[in-house]
């Protein structure tokens, strides 16, 4: 990507240096308030504030610092995926609010972020785990960490404090199970055991690297047993990835008759979120952390405002969490992401649905392809745009050619916070402002944050005004002062003052200048 210009926050500048206080910068720092004001860098702060380095500064480390600072024997690490879950949560909390307001002055974004959503489940949440099966010992194991990380963490075995215990209680059965002689084969034929779906009543995946009809057989067995009322499984699948790949859900189809089978229950996961039930396919994306999901919803119709005369364009839509329930209070409303079970599901779930105006579309999105995915802008029916992409953020070129179609609100969410401040620059750069940002946590226990960014056009040319100070105030504090030549002094006539007893001589001037004596 081509270096930012200097106009906007988003620019890099040299890293501070011993030698040259403030980054080589002349003058005092920059201050900053609502539009890139900072707050002022030599204030007095906490003993253990952490200090960003410079504007790459990312916020997984300023927060692990600052948690280090705070805990530091319950701070685990480094790349452990729960490093805050011994913390106590209001602790946790506290600090995920002081990273994330210096990560946003360090990196020199705009307005001011508000207090992080909190999570009503903040242990015990995630809807979606999995376990990796290994032999140890002449025995099966099911490991929760990598051998690297398990090594590196020996205490913390096999369990998760961010998992439901409804889960721990099935990974335990059927480790048992696999233990005994006659589910060996099945045993070896495993790469993961997966569990997903809502809190009560989850389904159960067998990921396999090897189909034969004794492997099948034993599964349908060990489903048989999960389907009482102890583990309340809803329903249960086979899929048969022979690459073993780390993602336990390849995307790419194997050689075989098929990728998925179901075992019993239901074709969908089912999910409630408030008055509305979603049915999605087995492998579709879904959120983690069910418990937050109605917050999530209703902050984003709370931020978009959806009007009758508006067209709403859900991009990255999925299986269709945030299209179906805020399409009904647009005119029109259009889902996009990429072809696969997930749109499928979203499209059928449409259809069953009467009186929805919605409709998706499947397709990868970029800056090629909206022009073809999306309707075509009109005067007479304003758009509400909504992103939520992967972390990766969007395609080169996207947010220039969605900005091209004028909308009146954009609502971008994003889940990694070191995309934000490039995409974030990118709409500023396209002639639309930050109206507000809405942090949620959705991933307790970990170094992530989920974010809700709401822009809207800048009408009023605020943005050109403010980038055009800021350029000469930069300007102004990095480039040397032109040298100056020291003022010439003018030589002015000093009056005659005579001193006492002086007499002038005849013709030498004085009093006697011009005259004849007598």
């Amino acid at each position: 990507m081509a270096r930012p210009s200097r106009s906007f926050p988003g620019a890099r500048r040299p890293p501070q240096t011993e030698s040259e206080p403030n980054g080589g910068r002349r003058g005092r720092p920059k201050r900053a308030g609502r539009f890139f004001k900072t707050d002022r860098r030599d204030a007095a702060k906490p003993a253990d504030a952490a200090e960003p380095v410079d504007r790459e500064v990312k916020f997984s480390d300023l927060l692990i610092q600052l948690a280090r600072r705070a805990a530091p024997d319950l701070i685990l690490g480094p790349k452990h995926p729960e490093p805050l879950a011994r913390l106590d949560y209001a602790q946790e909390l506290d600090l995920k609010n002081r990273a994330l307001q210096e990560f946003w002055t360090a990196r020199g974004l705009p307005d001011k972020p508000n207090r992080i959503l909190p999570s009503p489940r903040p242990r015990g949440y995630r809807t979606t785990t999995k376990r990796r099966v290994v032999r140890k010992g002449g025995r099966f194991a099911l490991a929760f960490l990598t051998d690297n990380l398990a090594a590196a963490h020996p205490k913390e075995g096999s369990d998760s404090r961010l998992e439901p215990p409804e889960h721990k209680a099935i990974y335990d059965f059927l480790l048992g199970k696999l233990n005994t002689e006659p589910y060996h084969g099945l045993a070896n034929a495993l790469n993961y055991l997966i569990i997903r779906g809502d809190y009560g009543k989850p389904a159960v995946f067998f990921n396999l690297h090897r189909l034969t009809a004794d492997v099948v057989r034993k599964a349908k067995l060990l489903g048989q047993h999960l389907q009482g009322p102890e583990y309340k499984v809803a329903s249960a699948f086979l899929f048969y990835d022979p690459s073993r790949s780390e993602f336990y859900f390849e995307a790419r189809d194997p050689d075989g008759p098929w990728k998925i089978k179901r075992l019993f229950g239901p074709e969908d996961i089912r999910m409630d979120v408030r008055d509305r039930t979603y049915a999605f396919a087995p492998t579709a994306f879904c959120q983690v952390n069910a418990s937050i999901l109605p917050d999530f919803l209703a902050k984003a119709e709370q931020l978009l405002k959806p009007k009758p005369e508006y067209r709403l364009l859900d991009l990255y839509c999925g299986y269709g969490f945030f299209t179906l329930p805020l399409g009904k209070g647009y005119g029109e409303a259009y889902g996009v992401d990429l072809g696969g079970p997930a749109i499928a599901s979203a499209q059928k779930m449409a259809t069953a649905e009467k009186g929805l105006h919605v409709r998706f579309r499947p397709g990868r999105i970029s800056a090629k392809t909206l022009d073809r995915l999306l309707p075509p802008p009109t005067a007479d029916r304003p758009e509400a745009l909504l992103l939520d992409p992967p972390r990766q953020g969007t395609e080169p070129g996207v947010i220039r050619a969605l900005a091209a179609r004028n909308p009146a609100r954009i609502l971008h969410i994003f889940c990694d916070m070191d995309t934000l401040p490039r995409e974030v620059n990118q709409w500023r750069k396209a002639g639309f402002m930050v109206s507000k940002v809405v942090p949620l946590d959705m991933f307790p226990g970990t170094d992530d944050l989920e974010v809700m960014v709401l822009f809207i056009p800048d009408r009023y040319g605020i943005l050109n005004r403010i980038d055009k100070e800021r350029f000469q105030r930069t300007q102004a504090e990095s480039e040397p002062a032109e040298p100056t030549e020291p003022p010439v002094a003018v030589k002015r006539p000093v009056p005659f003052k005579a001193k006492p007893g002086y007499k002038p001589k005849p013709g030498r001037g004085g009093s006697g200048r011009g005259r004849k004596s007598g």
